[in-house]
């Protein structure tokens, strides 16, 4: 029987990796549109990055939109994300 610090471990393990998915991330936008998103600020929806920024990123990464979906592409090759919004 498996103590209960390795059922843990697994819900941590998953936590980190969405943490880390969401700094990934942030850094991209940080580096595209040079503003500051973050990691909180970011979530996931049915294949769709979701920023909860105002309208004045949300137009920022819209103008930038296919090259950071591109670069999430290659730095996040197991993230499926078809859209930002």
């Amino acid at each position: 029987m498996k103590g209960i610090g390795q059922f843990f471990d697994k819900f941590k393990s998953g936590a980190l990796k969405e943490i880390r998915k969401r700094e990934i991330i942030s850094a991209i936008l940080k580096s595209e549109i040079g503003i500051d998103v973050p990691p909180e600020k970011i979530s996931f929806g049915n294949k769709m990055l979701i920023i909860n920024e105002g309208q004045t990123v949300k137009s920022e990464i819209f103008l930038k939109k296919q090259k950071m979906l591109e670069k999430i592409k290659r730095q996040l090759p197991n993230l499926v994300i078809n859209d930002i919004r």
